[in-house]
């Protein structure tokens, strides 16, 4: 389930975070992806993205989710998630391309 900060659904999402080749790699498995629809300074550590997560998101940053950021230009993502032992987390950087994001409310 792919879902936003403000509950929005976006189920047929996820074809749109890839590249443009489509691939993308799953090293956890999730019950649930949350996408932030703004978008996030991407100074912030994982502190500053957890008190996003609790305050905006309204969920639990160690629920089994894959709460994933996009920066203002669409180019960088970053992926937190909680794997039982500490907060991992991935950021990927687009040379070329961009990602397709909801819009904030």
């Amino acid at each position: 389930m792919y879902v936003t900060a403000d509950n929005r659904n976006f189920s047929g999402l996820a074809g749109n975070l890839h590249s443009r080749d489509g691939t993308m790699k799953m090293f956890v498995e999730v019950l649930a992806i949350y996408l932030y629809s703004g978008y996030v300074n991407f100074r912030k550590s994982i502190n500053g993205q957890l008190l996003i997560i609790e305050q905006d998101m309204a969920h639990s940053p160690f629920d089994e989710a894959l709460l994933v950021f996009c920066n203002r230009h669409h180019d960088k993502v970053k992926a937190l998630y909680w794997d039982k032992t500490g907060f991992c987390l991935w950021y990927k950087r687009l040379e070329q391309d961009f990602f397709r994001w909801p819009a904030a409310s």
